[in-house]
């Protein structure tokens, strides 16, 4: 929750930027996000942190699971209401409070979700409703 509230935090401050120099790195989203750019990238962020591993977060005693592997491609049933599993691939994405990843699925749809980083690992991620999945 503590980590839920300080991405929420960064979120508040990412406000601050210049906007010229956010501009010109990438496409502007309603979000404020740069998708695609020169910033987005499958597997890692180029700095030694990886993205691949799974993903899991635990509801009422059922557990959910996200399993993002380095060759740019996920599957899992932690996404929308759990019913089946989706895969696709997935992007990172700068943003402006950190790193972001995008999800595409094999229906051509997308989600953007926030990349917890912790110690320069990416330990969690977290849904745009604020659901975290946690690395294992």
């Amino acid at each position: 929750m503590l980590a839920v509230m300080l991405a929420l935090g960064l979120m508040a401050l990412a406000g601050c930027g210049n906007d010229d120099e956010n501009k010109a790195a990438g496409t502007e989203t309603a979000a404020g996000e740069r998708a695609g750019g020169p910033g987005a990238t499958a597997g890692n962020t180029g700095k030694g942190m990886s993205l691949a591993g799974t993903f899991t977060r635990d509801v009422a005693g059922k557990s959910y699971r996200i399993v993002v592997k380095e060759d740019g491609t996920f599957s899992g049933d932690g996404f929308g209401d759990h019913s089946q599993e989706k895969s696709g691939t997935y992007a990172i994405i700068d943003l402006d409070f950190g790193k972001g990843v995008v999800f595409t699925f094999s229906d051509g749809s997308q989600e953007n979700w926030s990349i917890i980083i912790g110690e320069d690992e990416m330990r969690a991620i977290v849904s745009a409703e604020g659901d975290q999945y946690t690395k294992r």
